[in-house]
């Protein structure tokens, strides 16, 4: 989640080498929060899928889009940033994820 957060802050890019570029930086960044070097945040903590979705261009429309949406007052339900997390998954047919 902390992933595609970043990367929707670093926002579309304009060519490969740039959205090379913001997932690295993405990577650097959610590390820094998570308390590890780079290459383990990436390996262990990012969902390869979600670096596909940006890098294919569609993962910022997807999370903007879950974002704009209301969350039930419940706290049982996941936060937005957490719904997009799980759309993009189940975009991808993840076996990790069952929708």
């Amino acid at each position: 989640m902390l992933a595609a957060q970043e990367l929707v802050k670093l926002g579309p890019f304009e060519s490969k080498k740039q959205a090379q570029h913001n997932v690295v930086q993405a990577i650097k960044a959610v590390a820094k929060q998570l308390g590890n070097r780079a290459a383990t945040c990436r390996k262990y903590y990012v969902h390869p899928g979600i670096l596909s979705a940006y890098s294919e261009d569609w993962l910022i429309p997807m999370v903007k889009e879950a974002l704009e949406a209301k969350a039930p007052e419940d706290s049982g339900y996941l936060r937005p940033p957490e719904k997009a997390v799980l759309k993009i998954l189940n975009r991808l047919d993840s076996p990790y994820i069952s929708g």
